[in-house]
């Protein structure tokens, strides 16, 4: 019998490689955990029944409204939806990756992959892929928008991936913009100006109807306030945190810079939103808060550093194992990020960066209580839910109630009494809590229980 040998060309499956890899990469902290990993994950659980139910216009932050709420509305549960998709769209993101440098920075099929696989082994990057999946998106489609701006058969693509990516999140719109403002500017004889000139104005009435706010932010600074020692200080907590994602990289970042208007221009404004508060305290790029933007670094980071790593892979070509252990070895963190534990998790904090992907909102072993004590008042109506805050999502998603969190993340109030003292009508209110004691003593009484959560009720009228 004839044994089946199964080839892969680098070269000719360089494009399908780029979003396969990336893909598994980001299956490996899901296939550890029974539910989609996150901690705003299971907010968008509620963000997917919400949009079913009020529609799918307008259709901003196109990733909870169109895709999550679009299937839902066809009977999709979003629990097991964002199970899925995650995986999916980061094996987009690295497909989009691919592109960007095979179509604009030129490069050839291998080097293309190798950008790929160095930008989704990202911490910063799985980090993003981890929650922030409306940002996840807008990434593909930025990265997108970028590999058709050269070639002008690309145009109508160029048009769609911008209109997508400033539908998708605030801050990729921001880094669109901006990019597109300093060619228009410095690329006036270029033939694609006219359509640069056409979306960039395009993408500012975007941007400005559905993110005024943000975009009053970016060009002024309400209170400005000269930064103190002790404000230095505190703020240059986000140097720290570019060290702990980037050091490994900052000598093959450095090594491997070249000249190029759209990188360095994202490159700037990234590190500008990451220290702006360094600068002073009240100034917020765009809105959104520097750790972000720390986040954001990423790319044009790994772009340089895949630069770097081609150079190595040249020199030593006839033994690529140089060039493979500097992957594993400046990607060693990923790995313990991932769930498997390779060394310890330096980079942590615990307010932005978790030690790992492996987890959500709420511990696993109270999930299936809070589920099941949740779908005991699924079809209430006209109730208030009281839920710690980090289950905020599950009790969206789970009921039709009125639901308000105390303490943890999502909260309206410090603590329980806190919130109980505001409202007026205590009439079907319920309580999803672990505390017996404190549950008695403000007038809930038991319902159910299921593991180390119960289901309450209020029943003292005083």
């Amino acid at each position: 019998m004839k044994s089946l040998k199964v080839t892969i060309n680098l070269k000719k499956h360089a494009i399908i490689l780029s979003f396969i890899i990336p893909a598994i990469i980001r299956a490996v902290p899901e296939i550890q955990f029974p539910y989609p990993i996150g901690f705003d994950t299971p907010l968008y659980f509620a963000f997917a029944k919400y949009h079913a139910q009020v529609g799918l216009w307008p259709p901003y932050r196109l990733f909870q409204t169109v895709i999550l709420g679009g299937l839902y509305t066809i009977g999709i549960d979003a629990v097991i939806a964002m199970k899925i998709l995650p995986t999916i769209i980061y094996g987009f993101f690295g497909l989009s990756i691919y592109l960007l440098a095979k179509n604009y920075l030129q490069w050839n099929n291998i080097k293309s992959l190798l950008t790929s696989i160095i930008t989704t082994l990202s911490i910063a990057n799985l980090r993003i892929s981890w929650d922030m999946h409306d940002l996840m998106l807008g990434l593909v489609f930025l990265t997108l928008t970028i590999s058709t701006i050269k070639k002008p058969q690309n145009t109508i693509a160029f048009v769609i991936f911008a209109t997508l990516t400033i539908l998708a999140h605030q801050l990729t719109a921001i880094i669109l913009i901006s990019i597109l403002l300093i060619l228009t500017l410095t690329d006036i004889k270029d033939k694609h100006y006219p359509i640069r000139l056409i979306i960039l104005f395009i993408g500012f009435i975007l941007f400005i109807y559905f993110n005024i706010d943000y975009l009053l932010k970016l060009y002024w600074i309400p209170t400005f306030t000269y930064p103190s020692f002790q404000s230095i200080v505190y703020e240059s907590q986000n140097i720290l945190m570019i060290m702990k994602l980037y050091l490994p990289i900052l000598p093959l970042f450095i090594a491997g810079y070249f000249k190029d208007k759209i990188m360095s221009t994202w490159l700037i404004l990234a590190l500008l939103g990451s220290l702006s508060t360094i600068i002073s305290p009240s100034f917020l790029l765009g809105g959104v808060l520097p750790w972000r933007y720390v986040l954001l670094l990423a790319v044009p980071l790994a772009i340089y550093t895949t630069n770097t790593l081609w150079k190595i892979k040249i020199k030593f070509s006839k033994n690529q194992t140089i060039t493979i252990a500097i992957i594993l070895l400046i990607h060693l963190a990923t790995f313990t990020f991932l769930g498997l534990k390779i060394v310890p998790a330096y980079y942590e904090d615990p307010s932005k960066i978790p030690s790992n992907m492996v987890q959500t909102s709420i511990p696993l072993y109270d999930i299936e209580p809070t589920i099941t004590l949740l779908n005991q008042i699924r079809n209430e109506q006209n109730i208030t839910l009281l839920v710690y805050g980090d289950f905020v999502g599950w009790a969206l998603y789970y009921t039709n109630a009125k639901v308000i969190g105390f303490g943890g993340t999502y909260n309206e109030g410090p603590d329980l009494q806190q919130v109980l003292t505001k409202i007026a009508r205590k009439d079907n209110l319920y309580l999803l809590y672990w505390n017996d004691q404190e549950a008695y003593l403000l007038g809930f009484k038991k319902i159910s229980q299921q593991g180390n959560l119960a289901l309450y009720k209020y029943s003292n009228s005083a």
